[in-house]
């Protein structure tokens, strides 16, 4: 008879670790998917921060400084490959913008 009484308790537990055992495993899961990106788009908004911070670059006095009367279009367009979608902005305002760019993001501060 105790062991009847018993057999509720157990049911309970198991189903709270079954359930939490199943939670963390979605939560990994989508933590997993969420970190899976291009490679390909990463590397090319790194390259293409670089160019454009780079000390021989036309937007820029010296290497990481860019020179705010050199930010056109064109000195922009003669940096990056032809292509690709683009955004720059320089403390939050867009000052050249190219399709309209998602995906991987590069900051230099």
């Amino acid at each position: 008879m105790r062991g009847q009484a018993n057999l509720p308790a157990l049911a309970v537990a198991l189903l709270v670790v079954t359930t939490t055992a199943g939670l963390a495993v979605v939560i990994a899961d989508g933590a997993f998917a969420s970190a899976q990106r291009d490679a390909g788009e990463r590397a090319t908004a790194d390259a293409v921060a670089d160019r454009l911070i780079a000390a021989d670059s036309p937007l820029t006095e010296r290497r990481n400084v860019l020179n705010a009367s050199r930010l056109n279009a064109a000195a922009v367009e003669s940096v990056v490959p032809d292509g690709t979608l683009i955004r720059v902005a320089v403390d939050g305002e867009t000052v050249y913008e190219r399709g309209d760019p998602t995906g991987p993001t590069a900051r230099r501060l």
